[in-house]
């Protein structure tokens, strides 16, 4: 237990990722499943395949939680404090790998006998156009561009972004803001040629097209009241 508390901020900082591979995995196996079936009747609708790995991830929280709490009060040199290691390193760690198991699982599910094999490596003549591109074209359906990159991609990068790493990488900090801030433009124009794109006018592309409104408005809110700050001091 000692060597447990001495590593706490190690293992913090881990905690703080482990959403980050989660999510990654969610996405390889979705991939997989699709590929597994490629008839869209028999394939899992996008939203329930975010909603269930979310709800699974909500309840094995507490699960954590009291498990990391149980652990480290039992031992008197995490002090007063002791309750932090559930809520900062247990609870998302269980939240992560229930996100894993779950979307895990749902890969698994029989495949389509007439679904094609699973390539193995990359060949000139099976050569993918890169999901970035896809993305920034908006050759991805409106659901997939909006809610796997625009919404979930920016989940995850927020959550890197609280990461206890960059309180003693100020610098790596600095350099992630301006990135994290151009995935999130470039996924709106994502989202915006893919509901141009759309062959039917509905509340759903109106919906998609405002959010994207909406997020250019803040962020040039935020860079105006940056400039402001910058000229004031």
């Amino acid at each position: 237990m000692n060597t447990l508390g001495n590593f706490f901020l190690l293992l913090w900082a881990l905690a703080f990722l482990s959403p980050v591979v989660a999510f990654f995995c969610a996405a390889q196996f979705f991939a997989v499943h699709c590929r597994r079936r490629p008839n869209p009747e028999r394939r899992l609708p996008l939203v329930a395949y975010v909603l269930l790995p979310l709800a699974c991830a909500i309840l094995a929280f507490p699960i954590g939680t009291i498990y990391g709490v149980s652990l480290a009060c039992s031992d008197p040199n995490f002090g007063n404090l002791c309750g932090l290691f559930g809520f900062l390193v247990t609870g998302p760690i269980a939240s992560s790998l229930a996100i894993i198991l779950v979307s895990g699982l749902i890969m698994f599910l029989p495949a389509d006998k007439a679904a094609p094999p699973i390539p193995t490596g990359r060949t000139p003549a099976l050569a993918k156009t890169p999901w970035y591109r896809k993305l920034w074209r908006g050759e991805y359906s409106l659901a997939r561009s909006f809610w796997g990159y625009f919404i979930l991609g920016a989940f995850v990068g927020r959550i890197i972004g609280v990461n206890p790493v960059f309180l003693f990488l100020p610098a790596a900090a600095l350099i992630y803001q301006p990135l994290l801030w151009g995935y999130e433009i470039a996924s709106g124009v994502g989202v915006w040629r893919s509901a141009n794109a759309s062959p039917v006018n509905s509340a759903k592309i109106i919906a998609a097209k405002t959010a994207v409104a909406l997020l250019v408005g803040i962020h040039g809110i935020l860079l105006i009241r940056a400039l402001v700050l910058s000229l004031h001091q």
